[in-house]
């Protein structure tokens, strides 16, 4: 058959029309494999006596990658032996043999895609030497020199080409982004319809999703715990700030190290600790309830998992974001800058509505227990799909595969200096630090919502918590949107100039936010004012909570550049939690909380955070010499 759908209906054919029954399974993958170090000097001696005439070959081999300008696939063979140490008539013969163990790759048993063979030297017996011979011991010189040359499996990519209508682009686009695709570009259909082609899988986006939710997971049940007699709104914010200030502190390192980490085993031992302390907080929760624990000592013990859990979110971003930088070329990184940041909204998203429901079902010590599930299957997303980077599977460099200027060979040392001094100059950037400072306040605006908007609609509106958790829970659904489509509209229509769709973006988040705060209880007006909200957000954390810091600084230095924004964002969003728990615990009428301080000053950060941005409207990106 020519493919799938050919073969279905010759298999429905054979049981219609020929009533034949038919055992049929799945397509199976057609993967190959490569190597990616090269074995010098492999000597490979066959002999064998067997009372006549014996056989003899002897041959020295370098067995390793091909050449970059090898373009053919296959077996690159090149003979560098002199003064005939080998006679003519054997060297094809020890080609032939490479050719043919080629066929049976060394991990799976699947072809190799490529191999560079350089025959150096070797040595003949006059009488017992032969073709067979010499085909025989290049044949076991592959076997015993492919493992140690790195192997590694090849999964086939596609080239896809998917016509679509301009109405569904979204829902093709978040498919593919769902099946590991990668969005190469978008053109213009004769049918008024939008080509979108796409290829290369990556798999970050749903791995730091779930961070979210063992992130996000404490803010559904503070009203739970005040109505428990547990914990006040003064107590909540200060363990909500313990995490929020250890993450920033330790996004900063974070980001640091992982520009020379392995992203893979980074971002997935930080998902393991962030599901420990996920369960203990559950635990200790039924410790209480039982009268087992005090107040003050559930309170403490609180801050101190809760800080635990702001160091191992920390390890989440930096990888996931170097991942796209190791994947994707500059031309396209907006694009992809925006698909990963729709993992916050899907996250936030999971955090709302499935542990809102998780919490008003089985009481709220079960949305730890139901956080720390989610994270450990995120976890197993991590390590079996998320990749450190092209060279780790057998690719060229993003630089070579891109067309980009590629920066020149260096040891592991002077790799590491070089990361280093460029480091230190993004740190003396003015410009990374005015985007640092207005991410500070669009994260005051948006953790205020994601903290505390639940318990303002439950207090201020009226609204039950299963109520509260959908409503909030709309704005990272449709934040999505932002988040996709801000980096295309950026790359494509603005020619990767981001300031003015991030200036619109943010005077869109603070009309949300003012009609969510002051527009009336009215259910289409809170979640029309969600709608606003996670759309304006969702440009913003792709642009103002990186993109736009990441634009200013060499490649080496991305994780330092987002270490100084996390910092600055994440102090700002644990201020914000200790500010607005002291003025309502301070401002309150027959017993209830009042918001009307506490909403002007989220009104407030939310206007600040868009006009920042416009100090580096003529600012270039850094070059470092």
């Amino acid at each position: 058959g020519m493919g799938e759908l050919h073969l279905d209906i010759i298999i429905d054919r054979l049981k219609r029309e020929f009533k034949v029954e038919c055992n049929q399974g799945k397509p199976q993958v057609n993967y190959k494999e490569a190597v990616t170090k090269t074995v010098t000097n492999m000597r490979e001696v066959y002999k064998k006596q067997s009372g006549g005439r014996g056989k003899f070959a002897d041959i020295i081999v370098n067995v390793g990658p091909v050449d970059d300008d090898f373009k053919e696939g296959g077996l690159q063979f090149v003979n560098e032996v002199k003064g005939g140490n080998i006679p003519k008539e054997f060297i094809p013969s020890v080609q032939k043999g490479f050719e043919t163990a080629m066929k049976n790759g060394v991990l799976g048993g699947y072809p190799v895609d490529s191999l560079k063979v350089t025959l150096l030297d070797g040595s003949f017996h006059p009488v017992d030497s032969d073709q067979l011979s010499f085909e025989i011991a290049a044949i076991q010189a592959y076997r015993n020199a492919c493992p140690k040359a790195g192997p590694v499996l090849l999964e086939p990519i596609m080239k896809l080409e998917v016509v679509t209508p301009e109405e569904s682009m979204g829902d093709v686009i978040g498919d593919l982004n769902k099946r590991r695709g990668q969005i190469q570009g978008m053109d213009e259909a004769r049918s008024g319809g939008r080509i979108v082609k796409a290829m290369v899988p990556l798999a970050a986006t749903f791995g730091y999703a779930i961070y979210y939710v063992c992130r996000l997971s404490f803010g559904v049940m503070k009203q739970p715990l005040i109505d428990a007699g547990l914990l006040n709104a003064t107590q909540l914010g200060i363990i909500g700030a313990c995490m929020y200030w250890s993450y920033a502190i330790a996004k900063l390192v974070s980001g640091f190290l992982a520009d020379s980490a392995n992203i893979k085993r980074f971002m997935a031992t930080g998902l393991c600790v962030s599901v420990a302390m996920n369960f203990t907080m559950g635990v200790l929760g039924v410790e209480a309830m039982n009268g087992n624990l005090a107040n003050t000592g559930l309170f403490i013990a609180f801050a101190v998992c809760w800080a635990i859990n702001g160091c191992a979110q920390s390890m989440g971003a930096p990888p996931a974001i170097i991942s796209l930088s190791r994947w994707f070329p500059l031309r396209i990184r907006g694009t992809f800058y925006g698909l990963f940041s729709s993992s916050h909204n899907i996250g936030e998203g999971l955090s709302f509505v499935f542990v809102s429901a998780l919490v008003a079902a089985f009481g709220w010590k079960w949305g730890f227990f139901g956080a720390a599930l989610a994270g450990v299957f995120g976890v197993l997303i991590i390590v079996f799909f998320l990749h450190n980077s092209t060279e780790s599977k057998g690719l060229p460099s993003i630089e070579k595969l891109a067309g980009e200027p590629q920066p020149k060979a260096v040891s592991a040392e002077e790799k590491r200096a070089e990361t280093r001094r460029m480091q230190a100059a993004v740190v003396k950037n003015p410009g990374v630090w005015i985007l640092a400072l207005s991410s500070a306040f669009m994260y005051m605006s948006r953790y205020a919502i994601n903290e505390w908007g639940i318990i303002f609609l439950q207090e201020a509106r009226g609204y039950s918590i299963t109520e509260a958790g959908a409503i909030v829970g709309v704005n990272p659904i449709f934040g999505v949107l932002g988040t996709v489509f801000s980096g295309w509209l950026s790359d494509k229509v603005f020619k990767g100039d981001r300031k003015y769709p991030a200036f619109a973006a943010g005077i869109l988040e603070a009309i949300a936010l003012a009609l969510f705060l002051f527009g009336g209880g009215q259910k289409w007006m809170v979640y029309l004012s969600m709608i606003l909200f996670g759309i304006a957000i969702g440009v913003l954390i792709s642009f103002i909570g990186g993109l736009m810091a990441i634009d200013l600084v060499p490649r080496q230095a991305t994780g330092a550049a987002l270490g100084i924004v996390g910092l600055a964002s994440y102090a700002a969003a644990g201020l914000q939690n200790v500010i607005t728990g002291v003025l309502l615990d301070n401002h309150m009428v027959d017993g209830v909380h009042d918001f009307t301080y506490v909403s002007w000053f989220w009104l407030g950060a939310a206007v600040i955070s868009f006009l920042l941005p416009v100090l580096n409207w003529k600012r270039k990106q850094q070059v470092i010499d």
